[in-house]
Order: C-alpha cells, then structure tokens, then sequence
C-alpha cells in the first residue's frame, strides 16, 4: 500500500541529506585566495570557482563537504616548491560556488569538468568526500597521473546509514529516502560502493588516514587500499577527520609520494 506520509518524509530528509552548510571564508582563506588567479568554469548550468596559484604541471585539490577549496591550502605551498601548479575548486553549493544542493555526484562532475577545462592533470589531493567524488570521476573517464586521497568513505550507503541513525530517521523511511536520492542526484548509490570505485583507478594512489577519526572510520581506508592493486597506505593517530589535512608531516608525505611518481614517470 502507498504510504504518501512515509515519501514524504523520505523527501524532507533527502532535502536536508542534499543542503550543505555553506562555510565562511576566513581572513586566512581570504589572504590564500587573494593570492591566486580566479577564473570560473560553466558547469550544470551554473558556474564553478577555480584558483590556480603557481605554475607547472597542474595539481587538483579536491575538498569534502561543508568545505571549500582554502581549507587544503597546507598543500599549495609544497605542491609550489615541487614545481607545481595547484588547482582549487569550490564545488557546487561550496565556498563561492552557486546553489543550494549538492552530493557526492555533483562533486565528481564538477570535478571532471574543472579537469577537462585546465588539460591533462599530473596530481590530485582529495578529502573526506572528495574522496569518493574523485574517484568516481575515475570510472566516469578522468585520468591522472597519480592521486592521494585522505580521510574519504568507501560506501555510499554507509553514508546514507550513518546520516539515518544521525538524524533519527522513523523505521521504514530509510528504502524510500535512498530512492529520493538516487532520483534527485541521478545515479545510483551502488556506483559509490567501494568495490566499484576501485575499478575506475589506473594509476598509483596513496590512501591515508587518521585511526582516530570520529566522522569516517579509517576501516573505509583500509577497505580501498585492498582493493585497489599496488596502492599504498598511510595511517596517523590523533589527528582526526579535518586536522589531518594540515599537519606538516601529512602533506609532506603527500607531497614526496606525488613527486616520486612524476619522476617515476619521467624515467619510464
């Protein structure tokens, strides 16, 4: 029997699902950006924030959610002193990119249309759903040369569970606010389900985390890192989900990973 009480429901917590927070820039993500070139990238209809700083062979840097491109500015420094360009992205319904909705998908697309604008990409430096989003976009065609992706969940559907149990969400409204998703983003959930975004990557990846992270268990990490071929892994303590991505010692192992595969690349 149809349960119009139930649809609806599953509606309004598909609608607070798919409504980030939009973070503030601070005076320091104020002084980073003011410090690179802007440009905007049409995409979806709408526009995507683009910052390069530097020059050479491009690196992404790809944010989670409720975040924006600043908050991976550790790396633009290093990635600099590498020789390379560092590329930043506000994605959809982020920073000072437009809209109101987003999810996992919309960051993957906005993703591979920032990459196909700035040419072939030697890195990319994902975060949290970054993660996921990025490599989707590696099933969907985008290529690298080589990519480092920290903190990320391995399965949309845990996502979606924790965000459940999270919100309280009444018994029986889970199935019918899974399908509202997937009717509102246009893909399925099982297209960011470990096993298949780890057939999309052809090139070395470092996975990292923190053991002590509350918001993405470093389990997902682990889970990836088995399944995809020839990757390696790196695990901290006592950083947590957004520290991680500004302690020195993290980036430098970043940094080291992605210039030693550029060389690698060199000599091949």
């Amino acid at each position: 029997m149809f349960d119009a009480t139930a649809v609806e429901s599953a509606a309004n917590y598909a609608d607070l699902f798919l409504s980030p927070k939009r973070t503030g820039a601070t005076e320091s993500d104020r002084t980073l950006l003011a410090a690179a070139e802007r440009w905007e990238v049409d995409h979806d209809g709408a526009s995507i924030a683009v910052w390069r700083w530097g020059r050479g062979k491009p690196v992404l840097l790809c944010h989670g959610w409720e975040s924006r491109a600043s908050h991976l500015g550790a790396f633009i420094q290093p990635l600099i002193a590498a020789g390379y360009s560092v590329i930043g992205y506000d994605a959809p319904a982020h920073g000072a990119s437009p809209g109101s909705t987003a999810s996992v998908a919309s960051f993957g697309r906005a993703l591979i249309a920032v990459a196909n604008e700035i040419g072939p990409v030697e890195g990319l430096i994902s975060h949290s759903l970054g993660v996921p989003a990025s490599l989707w976009a590696y099933t969907r065609g985008l290529r690298v040369k080589a990519s480092a992706h920290i903190s990320g969940p391995s399965s949309l559907e845990a996502v979606l569970n924790r965000f459940a149990v999270g919100s309280g969400m009444p018994d029986g409204v889970f199935e019918d606010f899974k399908q509202t998703v997937e009717s509102r983003t246009q893909v399925m959930v099982g297209e960011f389900e470990a096993e298949v975004l780890a057939s999309g990557v052809r090139h070395p990846v470092l996975f990292m985390h923190d053991r002590d992270d509350r918001e993405v268990p470093h389990a997902a990490s682990l889970h990836m890192h088995d399944l995809v071929s020839g990757s390696s892994l790196e695990l901290t303590s006592g950083l947590g989900h957004r520290r991680i991505i500004r302690d020195p010692g993290v980036v430098a192992v970043v940094v080291d990973f992605l210039k030693a595969e550029s060389l690698r690349d060199q000599v091949e």
